[in-house]
């Protein structure tokens, strides 16, 4: 559906874990058309002018309540526009444009789907983790640097998936990375494929590389949703250009796609993702 710009009241803004906070908006009209994988893009403003910062920034959906109308968000504090989104109080207005970019292909699951995320690409798989559990047998892994930063535990605790968690100190899970439980569970399937119909991760990049090692090696497709800079968000500005495999590497290629003539092209993240088959994203070493 088409995004729309709106003025929507803050419901909460509250730290959930040592800088990640929780951002609920009443925005009935963004909550109607959204979808997981989708994202806003919101201009943070701030209380304080000295840091106020000029552009918009995108988040994913954490939550999206079409009934209530309600969509939520989680941020960590990481700079000036994130540390100012954390000056504004419940009642205060923002300016937020949304949902913008592709959605997850949810009708693609299959009966055993795999949600695969890590870090603060947790929060945007929580959409997806409640569609799905409801329609098939769903299987999470969730890994995080440690047992405080792991999100949405409770909720897969709610839900009664399947789940298995990581953590780099060991403090919750299994002691590593988040798809060392996966290459572990296709190891022991000892097949020659994948038991896992259809597979959607969303990390930091280092992680959705693997993953996508791992798609080539055990044979399993699915989708990945990428983490990127947007100053625009609606694909004129090329900030989030990403390089991106052709299907057909003599297709034509027009605007923000910059054809390369290698097999791949330049594609926004904005409009053309942030979702994006698992095995079309280039990633540079």
């Amino acid at each position: 559906m088409k995004a729309v710009k709106s003025f929507v009241r803050i419901l909460k803004n509250r730290e959930v874990a040592d800088k990640i906070f929780l951002l609920e908006l009443e925005a009935p009209k963004i909550a109607a058309r959204a979808r997981p994988g989708q994202f806003v893009h919101l201009k943070v403003g701030s209380k304080r002018a000295d840091r106020d910062p000029l552009l918009r920034r995108p988040f994913s959906f954490n939550r999206i309540d079409s009934e209530a109308g309600k969509i939520s968000i989680k941020y960590r504090v990481v700079g000036r526009g994130t540390e100012a989104l954390t000056d504004n109080e419940p009642g205060d207005i923002l300016d937020v444009m949304g949902p913008l970019g592709e959605r997850f292909d949810l009708s693609s699951a299959g009966e055993s789907p795999l949600i695969i995320g890590g870090g603060m690409g947790i929060a945007p798989l929580g959409p997806a983790v409640i569609d799905l559990e409801k329609k098939s047998d769903l299987t999470v892994f969730f890994g995080a640097a440690c047992a405080s930063e792991l999100m949405e535990t409770s909720l897969l605790q709610k839900t009664g998936v399947n789940f298995q968690l990581a953590t780099d100190d060991g403090s919750a899970g299994i002691r590593g990375v988040v798809t060392e439980l996966l290459e572990s569970r296709l190891k022991k399937e000892k097949k020659p494929y994948s038991s896992f119909d259809y597979v959607y991760g969303c990390g930091p990049e280092p992680m959705l590389k693997e993953l996508q090692l791992l798609s080539k090696k055990y044979g399993f497709t699915g989708e990945i949703s990428l983490e990127s800079r947007m100053a625009c968000g609606v694909g004129a500005c090329l900030s989030c250009a990403r390089k991106i495999k052709q299907p057909d590497a003599g297709g034509e290629s027009s605007g923000s796609e910059e054809e390369s003539g290698g097999g791949w092209s330049y594609k926004n993240v904005c409009q053309k993702g942030p979702v994006f088959s698992i095995g079309e994203v280039i990633f540079d070493d």
